[in-house]
Formats: structure tokens, C-alpha cells, sequence
């Protein structure tokens, strides 16, 4: 993954930090071109694995239109946003990232995934429990997966160490 060039190298993380915040957030801004040229943002939970992230959606919409015509894609996720008033700042921390989104048709691929997204969403429940979930809901569900190619991290100058 290469880094998306910054104009602030103090504020920039490490790929291993970026990770960490992937890793840490539940959702980010998925981004799609349209026709257009206007870009069509769509709000999503996600799963990060491997320089990957997965998504579940449904197996039809307005998304998975836009992806059959262009597969390029952004993802934002902001991992902190505290406002400072009495500094006229705001603390935050977030990761930007390019990429490819597919359609997983892979039976194996789709499974790990949806099992990766059960146990980060619902910890509490057993593996069966999502299992019995997961197969309920198999035929009618979509994995997308955003593979990144390129990926920046970003903090405050205040939160730099």
C-alpha cells in the first residue's frame, strides 16, 4: 500500500497506526463515482483483514449499480473528533484510503468474511448463534470487499508526539 501524498508530514501516521485505527473504528464513508462526475457517499460498518476491508449489503441497489460501472472507490473513517473551543482546534485522528471494491463471489472468501463481521459486531453471541444467523441470511447477502491501494492516516498537530 503506498501512502497518499501529504502536504503535512508531522500530521501524517504510520501505515502500522493508520492499521490500528482500521482496526479500532466501526464504520467510515464509503465513496462511488456516479455518472455525473458527483461522487455518492454511503455511511457502512466494515471489517478490516489483511489490507482489505468487507462490507454486507444487500444484493441489489444503487451501490452495487454504481460498482458494475466503476469499480475505483474512497473510504474515510474519522477515529476521533473532539472539538477544543477554548483552543480553536479540533483533535481528531482519521484514515484516508483508495481502492477497488468487488463483488466476493468466492463461497469461502464471502463465509470468512461474514464471520469476521459477526464476531467484530455482535462479540457476545457464540459462533454458533452467528452461524445459524449466517445461514438464515446467506442467500440474500452481498459481500463487497475494498481492496486498498493506497492509504493515509492523519492526526492534529496537538495529538503529534
Amino acid at each position: 500500500m503506498n501512502p497518499i501524498p501529504m502536504r503535512r508530514h508531522r500530521q501524517q501516521l504510520s501505515q502500522q497506526q493508520s492499521i490500528n485505527l482500521l482496526e479500532s473504528s466501526t464504520s467510515g464513508t464509503l465513496s462511488l463515482n456516479q455518472p455525473d462526475g458527483f461522487p455518492y457517499q454511503v455511511p457502512l460498518s466494515y471489517v478490516y483483514t489483511d489490507g482489505k476491508l468487507y462490507f454486507h449489503c444487500a444484493q441489489s441497489g444503487y451501490k452495487l449499480d454504481l460498482l458494475r460501472q466503476d469499480d475505483r472507490a474512497g473510504f474515510c473513517v474519522i477515529a476521533q473528533d473532539r472539538i477544543c473551543p477554548e483552543r480553536y482546534t479540533t483533535f481528531y485522528q482519521s484514515v484516508v484510503l483508495r481502492g477497488r471494491v468487488r463483488i466476493v463471489e468466492q463461497p469461502d472468501e464471502k463465509m470468512d468474511a461474514v464471520r469476521k463481521l459477526c464476531a467484530r459486531y455482535v462479540p457476545l453471541d457464540s459462533p454458533q448463534s452467528h452461524q445459524q444467523t449466517i445461514d438464515k441470511e446467506w442467500s440474500s447477502l452481498c459481500i463487497l470487499c475494498f481492496e486498498i491501494e493506497q492509504m493515509s492516516g492523519k492526526q492534529a498537530l496537538e495529538l503529534c508526539q
